[in-house]
Order: C-alpha cells, then structure tokens, then sequence
C-alpha cells in the first residue's frame, strides 16, 4: 500500500506585493500583480528600464518615474527641444570697411563664405563661447557698406534655458571694442542687439537708435539713454525686441 500526503507548501510563505501563493506538487510559486517578479514577487518593477526619458535623467517616483530634463528640452520624457533663445546682431567693423563689394550680397557666392568663415570661425564664435557658457552657435545673415565700415548683420543662438539678454550681449561686445579678444577690430557706428521673440506679436516695439554726434557731452565712461549705450568712444549700442522676420 502507497501513502501520499500532500502538504500545502504555502503555509508560512508570504508573497510581496500583494502577490498570491499558489500551492504546487513539492513546492509552491507566487503569482505576481502587473511588474512584479521573483520568487516572492520581491523584485519591484523598474519603470527607468528601459530608459524612457530622452534627453534627460530618469528618477523612480513610487510605481511611476520622472524626468530631469537636460538644458534645452522640456515634455514628460524630455523629448521636446525648446526654442533657442535668439538674438540678431547689426554692427559695423572699421578695418574691413573696404572689403565690401557686390559679391557679399549673395551668401551663395565663395566671397561670402570666406568672410563668414573669417567671422564666425576666427573671431566671434571663439569670443561668445568663452563668454556666455549657454552660447550655442552664430549665423551670418548679410552684410552691406557701412559708413566707414562693413556692416554685418547675425543671429546669436543660445540655449533656451540661458539667462542672457541683449543687454548683456551688447555691453560684453562693448568691453572686446578694439581688443585681442576679437581680433582688435573697432566696432564703428551703431551697433545694435535685437532679442528676437518666439511668439508672433500684433505690433512690433518701437526701435529707438541715436546716432553718433548726437549728443554734445558725453560722460567719461557711459551713458544710458533710453534704449541705447553712448560710450565716450562715440560707439552708439541700441538695444530693441523685435518679432521674427
């Protein structure tokens, strides 16, 4: 005669997690709720894994998570790229005040891209990066004759997150004026820093630029009139907000 005694292999066996014994021939298992696993259902389930957040850093938030996103993107898993913050720059340089011709009216042409590269490579992208840690990059939109010097229009892209302002821009270029940090050109003229906005407005705010000379006394180091800087080396810096072109 055979005897078989079936224990309940159960007793004394605790499931984590809300999970339910299940009673099996010499041993048992754990039916585990939704993300749980384990012998014992012990292994919590790891919403990080994979990683769901784009550009950023996750962090376990009870059953859920959270991401931290890096500079410039924002969305539940950072997959959204903020605009960058955006600046167009207008100012004349003396020492090329002769280097402007027909060809610079093209950004097609080869004079142009060897200007740029001049510009952006050499002098002032190395400048602004050193000077603003947010800077990302620079465009050159065009140029044209200025009056002495060539006149050069650019966009300044930096990251969205970045606390820089015309206004800061425009005094840091001020304090380069004639220096090593930018080759020891001269900034003649107007120089003027626009903030250009994201969002479309229905006007555009007025654009206050005073010309050199206009002003019969001039303070030994700077004055702030309105919207502009007049420095005591008559280079006039204006600063507007205008809506995107």
């Amino acid at each position: 005669m055979s005897f078989f005694l079936d224990i309940n292999d159960c007793l004394g066996v605790t499931c984590l997690n809300n999970g339910t014994c299940m009673d099996q021939v010499n041993g048992y298992t754990c039916q585990c709720n939704v993300g749980f696993y384990g012998l014992n259902c012990e292994i919590a389930p790891d919403a990080c894994n994979p990683d769901p957040c784009e550009n950023g850093i996750c962090s376990i938030s009870g059953d859920s998570y959270s991401c931290s996103c890096d500079p410039g993107y924002e969305g539940e898993n950072c997959d959204i790229e903020q605009e960058p913050l955006q600046f167009e720059v207008q100012m004349e340089i003396l020492e090329l005040g002769s280097s402007y011709d027909s060809s610079l009216a093209n950004n097609d042409t080869d004079s142009f891209r060897a200007q740029s590269n001049t510009l952006t490579d050499d002098v002032f992208e190395p400048y602004f990066r050193s000077q603003f840690p947010s800077f990302d990059r620079m465009e050159i939109i065009g140029y044209y004759q200025g009056f002495p010097g060539l006149g050069v229009r650019y966009k300044l892209y930096f990251t969205a997150s970045s606390n820089v302002t015309n206004v800061s821009i425009a005094l840091s270029l001020r304090e380069a004026n004639k220096t090593k940090d930018i080759n020891f050109f001269t900034i003649g003229g107007n120089l003027q820093v626009s903030e250009i906005l994201p969002i479309l407005l229905s006007t555009t705010p007025a654009t206050t630029i005073v010309p050199p000379g206009m002003l019969t006394y001039v303070d030994a180091n700077v004055i702030f009139l309105d919207k502009c800087i007049i420095s005591s080396s008559s280079l006039v810096i204006c600063v507007v907000n205008q809506t995107p072109q």
